[in-house]
């Protein structure tokens, strides 16, 4: 394979949050990926924008400078520490000796955290890693590899087998807390061959704590719609009968008021990793950046956009 060269990164904003996770608390993000989308997906879903999936990331950041820009925002009031990427984070290289600087130096009671799309897991290098954070998510979305590629839309080179050996393989080897995701999409992935699928797959994996199950909740890289929340509780209900493993639908909760003070580049940058809801803005942000996001409205740099019922800011324009 031809060597590409990766070029260096100039860092900026490698660290947002901290935010009110549904699911695991208090959470204070690190990007690997703060400057553009790099991912071996590129999935309908997705609350960043649609681009072609890549085999592996040609920007890289040194970890001593993600470590230098933590500890300007660690507190000890955190739940979780999440890594996460602007795409997918086991692509990053480096990952083994950041998850061991950070273990080795945040608060013992703040957990490790990372999400991931599941499809590097067999790669002994990154389970290396993936061995010492708290929590492991990962996405797995379908059964089948029709409705894989369709909802997915992975690069190339990666075929929905190779994935599943490869979950499986950490899986008995993990000894922290496991969680999978099944995020439906209408008429996409939720038809009944790969409901039964994704129950087949589960039930071959060990030491597997939780599934949540969802749908689109935030504005979508790509004109796809939610499955009604009905149409979920179904979906969980049949999940509960053929499996002996925890189900979650993850519900949204009212927004714990942090008060964040943020300037209109560090609010920019927040928007485009996360669509922030509206009433959700009021009580995450303080006046002052209230006032910023606003004026970056009015300005057309941020956009409201409607979805499943609510609305978000976001740094995509809604199309008319």
């Amino acid at each position: 394979m031809k060597k590409e060269y990766i070029r260096p990164v100039i860092p900026k904003n490698i660290i947002f949050g901290p935010i009110f996770s549904r699911r695991f608390g208090k959470s204070l993000g690190i990007d690997l990926s703060p400057q553009n989308k790099q991912c071996n997906f590129d999935c309908l879903y997705c609350e960043l924008e649609g681009k072609r999936a890549m085999e592996s990331m040609q920007e890289v950041i040194a970890v001593n400078t993600i470590i230098e820009a933590l500890f300007s925002r660690i507190s000890a009031d955190l739940d979780v520490l999440t890594i996460t990427a602007n795409g997918e984070p086991t692509l990053y290289p480096h990952l083994y000796e950041l998850i061991t600087k950070l273990k080795s130096l945040i608060p013992p009671q703040i957990k490790t955290l990372i999400l991931s799309n599941g499809s590097t897991f067999g790669d002994a290098k990154v389970q290396k890693a993936l061995k010492l954070f708290d929590i492991v998510k990962f996405s797995f979305d379908a059964g089948n590899e029709k409705e894989f590629l369709r909802i997915d839309r992975p690069h190339k080179q990666i075929n929905l087998d190779a994935i599943k050996a490869g979950i499986l393989d950490f899986s008995m080897q993990f000894q922290g807390e496991l969680i999978a995701e099944v995020l439906f999409v209408k008429g996409i992935n939720d038809g009944k061959s790969n409901i039964l699928a994704l129950c087949d797959f589960f039930s071959s994996l060990p030491n597997l704590n939780r599934i949540d199950l969802n749908t689109i909740d935030r504005p979508p890289a790509y004109a796809k719609e939610p499955i009604s929340y009905n149409e979920l509780e179904s979906i969980s209900i049949f999940f509960k009968s053929k499996l002996n493993i925890p189900i979650n639908i993850p519900k949204r909760k009212p927004a714990q008021s942090l008060h964040q003070n943020l300037d209109s580049t560090e609010l920019y940058e927040l928007i485009k990793r996360r669509p922030i809801e509206l009433f959700e803005a009021r009580e995450i942000f303080n006046e002052d950046t209230l006032k910023r996001l606003d004026l970056l409205t009015k300005n057309h740099k941020i956009f409201l956009q409607k979805t499943n019922n609510l609305f978000f800011y976001t740094t995509r324009e809604v199309n008319s």
